[in-house]
């Protein structure tokens, strides 16, 4: 083999180009991307980790989110191993819930939630998933596929939770008004009611 043949850029490998050779061959951290992401930012937990329509969390706030939530999925029965389905949106919830079930050895199962409900439906069921996320805005599609889920807990994520006040009144206002109401079904649960060790409808 060529010197540095393994670092030649190809189709199979496209974005290879946009990283230098230190980089490409860096090792990959042996340790979960929770575990990365908390020790590459422990002298900065005073800097903003997300910024949601300019609200800014930082990580000293986001870590004490992400262990919360961790110790709810493992009340809730998530183990290592466990795949549990997010139909959801980016907000600071749904980075959240991928690091807490990276922190217990959890697998995030990332749907497309504006696909139809059938398919988001096969994509529950097809990884045996005990437990859904869903946003708020997408409750409609998850009613519309309920007889057909076998998931035993469906926790349901607010877009607006972590808006700034004024952005959450006029949401609340306008488009919050027009909101899907969860089916009366007890297997839905509101996602602070899930922190704080609810047990649904």
């Amino acid at each position: 083999m060529a010197p540095n043949a393994k670092y030649s850029f190809s189709k199979q490998r496209p974005w290879e180009k946009f990283y230098s050779r230190e980089n490409l061959e860096r090792p990959v951290p042996e340790c979960s991307i929770y575990r990365f992401l908390k020790d590459f930012n422990s002298k900065w937990s005073h800097v903003a980790a997300l910024d949601y329509f300019d609200r800014r969390i930082t990580y000293d706030q986001l870590f004490k989110d992400i262990d919360k939530a961790a110790s709810a999925f493992s009340k809730a029965g998530v183990r290592d191993g466990d795949i549990v389905s997010l139909c959801t949106l980016t907000t600071p919830e749904t980075v959240t819930v991928i690091y807490a079930l990276n922190k217990l050895g959890a697998v995030s199962n990332i749907i497309e939630p504006r696909t139809n409900s059938d398919r988001i439906g096969h994509h529950i069921n097809n990884v045996h998933s005990r437990v859904l996320i869903v946003l708020d805005v997408f409750v409609g599609k998850i009613n519309e596929i309920l007889p057909k889920l076998n998931v035993k807990k469906i926790v349901i994520l607010p877009l607006s939770r972590s808006m700034p006040t004024a952005t959450k009144l006029g949401f609340k206002l306008t488009k919050g008004r027009k909101l899907p109401q969860p089916a009366a079904d007890e297997r839905y649960i509101r996602w602070d009611a899930f922190l704080s060790g609810g047990k649904g409808r």
